[in-house]
């Protein structure tokens, strides 16, 4: 007879089976670090595998993707009132280290919560 694994039920108690360790560590790190290594595409495949991904919950997946929009926003906005060169700096600076932070806060959600 061979074993059978059970799913891991989550909240609400539907079963669900979880992703491998490896795909949660990828796409944290991609969403962190996969902009500056292929600049927006590689922030962009890390956002599409944190939406396949079983092991956030959709809050989790909305907030990762909407933090580098709403950085950049706040950012133009405020480049129409000052100084529009200090803007960009501040606007790359912050949107390098808002993904970064995204990226660690995902990969600490998704591995903490061993689902």
């Amino acid at each position: 007879m061979s074993q059978r694994t059970q799913p891991q039920v989550v909240r609400g108690g539907t079963p669900q089976a979880g992703d491998p360790r490896w795909y949660t560590v990828l796409a944290s790190l991609l969403v962190a670090f996969g902009g500056i290594v292929v600049p927006l595409l590689g922030w962009v495949f890390g956002i599409a595998m944190v939406w396949m991904s079983k092991t956030w919950s959709t809050g989790e997946k909305w907030v990762a993707t909407a933090s580098i929009p709403v950085i950049a926003a706040t950012v133009a906005l405020l480049s129409f009132i000052g100084s529009g060169f200090m803007a960009w700096h501040l606007l790359l600076l912050l949107g390098v280290l808002g993904n970064v932070v995204v990226g660690l806060w995902l990969l600490w959600r998704g591995l903490r919560s061993g689902r």
